[in-house]
């Protein structure tokens, strides 16, 4: 079976494979994502199926796992990322936000240095909503003074700045407000 043509094969197969073993599911995905790593820039196709299905059932089977695979794995993360066209969905948006309220600085960056560079998405946008669902997240925390992690602010500022649409001083502006 060719893992990018059969979608409804490539699905059962994978959820087989994890029922099986999640942990050899996991180092499947990561080959797959290394060894397709220079054709998902080109293919719209294995970008979407290792970056968002792969990720999606991933998330769906083991949600703890899969944030553990994005932020140890590379190759994976950069499929989910930084060449799938589905980074700025939710879920992996809500994983970004977890790191970011939790001050997980180094493991946002990573991140963050993927989504730079994905061109399948709008960056000041996905920024921007990532920032507006981590300041409610603080405010649940905090409701009466919205507090901001100084490594956390510095992060953000640094990959503001990168923006090249008009978001970018809306965004800086709110960071220093609550710096």
């Amino acid at each position: 079976m060719e893992i990018f043509s059969d979608d409804g094969g490539r699905t059962k197969l994978i959820k087989q494979f994890m029922d099986l073993d999640y942990a050899m599911a996991s180092n499947v995905w990561d080959y797959l994502a290394t060894v397709y790593e220079d054709k998902m820039t080109r293919d719209e196709k294995i970008s979407k199926v290792l970056g968002g299905e792969f990720f999606k059932l991933f998330f769906e089977r083991a949600e703890l796992k899969c944030i553990k695979l994005l932020i140890d794995e590379s190759a994976i993360r950069r499929a989910v990322y930084q060449y799938c066209g589905h980074a700025s969905e939710n879920k992996q948006t809500g994983i970004v936000i977890e790191l970011l309220v939790g001050a997980k600085v180094l493991k946002a960056e990573e991140i963050f240095k993927c989504l730079v560079k994905n061109e399948k998405i709008h960056y000041g946008k996905t920024l921007r909503t990532i920032l507006e669902k981590m300041f409610i997240s603080l405010l649940k925390k905090n409701p009466q003074k919205l507090i901001l992690n100084k490594k956390v602010a510095e992060l953000l500022l640094t990959y503001i700045r990168k923006i090249k649409t008009e978001e970018k001083a809306m965004l800086e502006q709110r960071i220093k407000e609550i710096k």
